[in-house]
């Protein structure tokens, strides 16, 4: 049975799902999979971005290509290669700030206005 069937499509309220730990074990086998699982059957809205929180340095397109590569082995669905690419263009990485040797915070904010775009 698809989910779908039993509940009401997502509204369209922008809203940021955000994943602390976003380059551990937890995020690539279980979380990733189940949102691009609610994405396929419908069930995720298309204003929703995904900001995944990790203390690693990395880009946001480091961050994406990981998460194609993640999704292709951890995934429970046939990956569809446009819904994807809309996935991925919604996801980010933001670094949390942190203390620098002398004391001062700096930020490592990847997110590049992903909470500014509109839905695709």
């Amino acid at each position: 049975m698809n989910p779908a069937e039993c509940l009401e499509p997502p509204g369209s309220e922008p809203s940021i799902i955000v994943i602390f730990g976003a380059s551990g074990d937890l995020t690539k086998r279980k979380l990733l999979p189940s949102l691009y699982n609610l994405a396929t059957y419908g069930l995720l809205s298309p204003n929703t971005a995904i900001v995944g929180v990790a203390r690693r340095e990395s880009s946001n397109e480091a961050f994406r290509d990981e998460l194609t590569e993640e999704i292709k082995q951890f995934g429970t669905q046939k990956i569809d290669p446009a819904l994807w690419e809309k996935f991925r263009e919604r996801t980010a990485r933001w670094r949390p700030r942190t203390k620098t040797a002398g004391g001062e915070s700096s930020s490592r904010n990847r997110s590049d206005g992903i909470c500014r775009q509109p839905g695709p």
